[in-house]
């Protein structure tokens, strides 16, 4: 006797997923991480990329493991990005949209400070 199947909406998605994740230049459905939830690894592949502050350029310079973790996280949960930017393009300390090309957007909040050498920088922690 022949069994109808009807796939749940679950097992549609999942399927529609797998065949998007087929195309040329897809992101793997598995590894595809929302922006701001990337760990240390992720960012750390990121340095020297650009993305932009409210429509901004920046560079993404450093990504800086962070000295104490929060408990019950791991250690690539807690760190510190370093963006270069324009000098006239600095925002004030705050929460601001960021974004890049691959990886989409998101908001972030960004502290103000210079470099060593003079160069305006956007710090974002992460814990």
């Amino acid at each position: 006797m022949p069994y109808d199947f009807a796939p749940s909406r679950r097992q549609l998605i999942a399927g529609g997923a797998v065949l998007a994740s087929m195309l040329p230049g897809a992101v793997p459905v598995a590894s595809a991480k929302p922006f701001a939830m990337q760990d240390l690894d992720d960012w750390q592949a990121q340095v020297g990329q650009t993305f932009a502050v409210n429509g901004t350029p920046m560079r993404l310079v450093a990504v800086k493991p962070g000295n104490r973790q929060p408990a019950g996280r791991a250690r690539k949960h807690n760190f510190t990005t370093v963006f270069e930017v324009r000098g006239d393009a600095v925002p004030a300390a705050g929460l601001h949209k960021v974004s890049h090309a691959d990886l989409g957007q998101a908001s972030l909040y960004l502290e103000p400070s210079l470099s060593k050498d003079g160069k305006a920088r956007l710090r974002a922690s992460f814990s």
